[in-house]
């Protein structure tokens, strides 16, 4: 079986809740992959790490499954 997953980008969001996840799914035998974000310059995770999207919003295809990393509490 096929899967595709996909894995949101966003500005300070914590690299290891997304290369986890990434490196569990991207290991299953016939998994695609895509790091998504609004465009496909870097984005800059909390510690400054820089992520490189695959794909855009726009044109990411049809997903199995869809993982949001975290990222640092700024709201209190």
């Amino acid at each position: 079986m096929n899967l595709t997953f996909g894995f949101i980008l966003f500005p300070d969001m914590t690299q290891l809740d997304l290369t986890g996840p990434f490196e569990v799914f991207s290991r299953m035998p016939g998994a695609t992959t895509h790091l998504i974000w609004k465009t496909l310059d870097p984005v800059r995770t909390d510690r400054g790490l820089m992520m490189i999207p695959t794909t855009t919003f726009e044109e990411c295809p049809a997903l199995d499954l869809v993982c949001v990393p975290g990222g640092p509490d700024k709201w209190h």
